[in-house]
């Protein structure tokens, strides 16, 4: 049986952080996948974690691949504010479905 299906990715959310400098903000997170056939598989994302991520906010974008060739990708943003800044809320994600009531 051949193996078609993508790994499962499971990123961050998106992550606002203050700068530490001028520079921006060393940043770190999480980002893990698992694959039905292969177990789990390694990420690689970029910017990676540990980056220094400058003011302003920054899209990472992350993929996964099992052995089979099939390839999931993602992404979140990180955002970093300047230091002294009010703290800004980034927006969750949200899933909506619509009911139809009859």
């Amino acid at each position: 049986m051949a193996d078609t299906t993508a790994p499962t990715l499971t990123l961050p959310d998106n992550l606002t952080r203050e700068a530490s400098g001028p520079a921006g903000a060393v940043v770190t997170f999480s980002a893990t996948a698992s694959d039905a056939v292969a177990g789990p598989v390694p990420v690689s994302c970029t910017p990676s974690s540990g980056s220094t991520f400058a003011i302003g906010t920054t899209t990472v974008t992350c993929t996964a691949s099992d052995t089979a060739g099939n390839v999931a990708s993602g992404s979140f943003t990180v955002t970093i504010t300047p230091p002294g800044s009010p703290p800004v809320e980034a927006p969750q994600h949200r899933l909506f479905v619509p009911v139809i009531v009859r």
